[in-house]
């Protein structure tokens, strides 16, 4: 076991604002961080997806408030929750397995967590699923289903995979996308006793599915506002728009280079910078190809990863934001965006109808052309772009992730209490 209270704290420092008694609790919890998947080196800041990114940022809020948590997690998952300022003990499993590619590493994980959550059966009154994936829901489903105290179960759903026949990308990967998560989702209808969602069309889904319509709550996700206040714009360097996110098909970015050649069809010089990560380089080395074939190598930037203390001084180098993503559960990326003062240019998703309506330019999805035109009309009318943005930031200036933490608190303290598992615990967990 590691304790991460003697590390250096390497994140951006932040005051905790005074928070209501019925906070300060001696919550004892377990949250499952397995899926995390990605190699990193020390002083590095990993890639982030939203399920990781709420997780860290809610784990940072209730360690603040006193919550009597443990993390169990892989051996690039506590480096991150380091890397990130996350103070709290950890589990960590033995083998890693991220050398052997996304599935075989899940695999080990699905075999390794439950063992170590066997261990810990008896000593847990909450599990805390962070994403739906079964590296992350096997363990709970043990704690659950071995402990006669019945530790209350929390999962988080952040979206559903479209079935693999619709969705882009690999068929294959897809096709184990889809089915694994209705294993999850499977566990999760018969044993879970909360499920947070973040957004209504979720929520709808589950609904149809069979879940009890008392266990699921929407919570909508947040932003770290101070942050971004508190970045400067890179002097001479300007953008006029950028893509931020991994570099997958689902994102849309298939999509990027068609987008960006009828943009230049009227703005000849219009620059884009693309912000992303993907492991493997095949999707980055495609996206290069199709730009060239365009004539468009000096039309955009390839910026690759950019660590977060940067990252939005260079957004604040951009007018727009380009996300044709297909698939969202909430946006952090476009909140982002919104609060650094970008108009984002999306494909019209439901959460953001639901989250963002006024903050965001939305055209219908998978049409480029349309998403291009919106591009083009705002770079052509600097007055519009500026109205948007003040739209923009006072839209995102609603959402924070100390409004997150406590809305999933106060649920989790309140179903504790229902259950009759509410007890008083000393100590911190232990896997001995």
């Amino acid at each position: 076991m590691c304790d991460m209270e003697k590390l250096e704290d390497t994140s951006l420092e932040k005051k905790a604002e005074p928070t209501p008694a019925i906070f300060r609790t001696n919550l004892r919890l377990l949250c499952l961080f397995n899926a995390y998947a990605n190699i990193i080196r020390r002083n590095e800041i990993a890639p982030i997806t939203g399920g990781e990114g709420h997780l860290l940022e809610v784990g940072k809020i209730w360690a603040r408030l006193g919550v009597n948590m443990e993390m169990m997690t892989t051996k690039s998952g506590y480096v991150v929750c380091r890397d990130h300022g996350l103070r709290v003990n950890c589990l960590v499993l033995p083998f890693d397995g991220n050398r052997l590619g996304v599935i075989a590493s899940y695999l080990l994980r699905m075999f390794q967590g439950p063992l170590i959550a066997w261990k810990l059966r008896r000593e847990v009154i909450c599990t805390y699923s962070s994403t739906d994936i079964l590296p992350d829901i096997l363990p709970a489903f043990v704690v659950k289903f071995l402990n006669h105290r019945k530790p209350v179960m929390v999962c988080w759903v952040f979206h559903l995979v479209s079935h693999f026949s619709s969705r882009p990308g690999s068929k294959i990967r897809n096709i184990i996308s889809f089915l694994s998560q209705e294993v999850s989702l499977a566990i999760m209808r018969r044993y879970s006793d909360v499920i947070f969602v973040d957004n209504s069309q979720v929520k709808a889904q589950l609904n149809s599915m069979g879940f009890p319509k008392d266990r699921i709550h929407v919570v909508p996700l947040g932003i770290d506002k101070e942050l971004i206040d508190n970045s400067k714009p890179i002097p001479s360097v300007s953008y006029d728009a950028c893509y931020l996110g991994r570099l997958h098909a689902t994102k849309g970015v298939n999509d990027l280079a068609d987008i960006w050649r009828f943009v230049t069809d009227t703005k000849k010089s219009a620059k884009l910078a693309v912000i992303g990560s993907d492991p493997t380089g095949n999707m980055l080395r495609r996206l290069q190809e199709e730009f060239g074939q365009y004539g468009l190598k000096d039309n955009v930037d390839f910026l690759g990863l950019v660590p977060r203390k940067s990252l939005f001084s260079v957004l604040k180098t951009c007018k727009i934001f380009l996300s044709p993503s297909y698939e969202e559960g909430w946006g952090i990326a476009v909140c982002e965006a919104m609060a650094a003062g970008l108009v984002p240019v999306v494909y019209d998703l439901p959460p953001y109808r639901e989250f963002f309506r006024g903050g965001v330019v939305p055209v219908p999805i998978g049409d480029r052309r349309a998403l291009a035109n919106a591009v083009i009309e705002l770079l052509s009318d600097e007055e519009r772009r500026i109205e948007l943005k003040q739209q923009a930031i006072l839209c995102a200036s609603q959402y924070s992730w100390g409004n997150t933490a406590h809305r999933e608190l106060q649920v989790i303290t309140n179903t504790l209490g229902m259950s009759g598992n509410r007890q008083k615990h000393d100590g911190d967990l232990s896997s001995t």
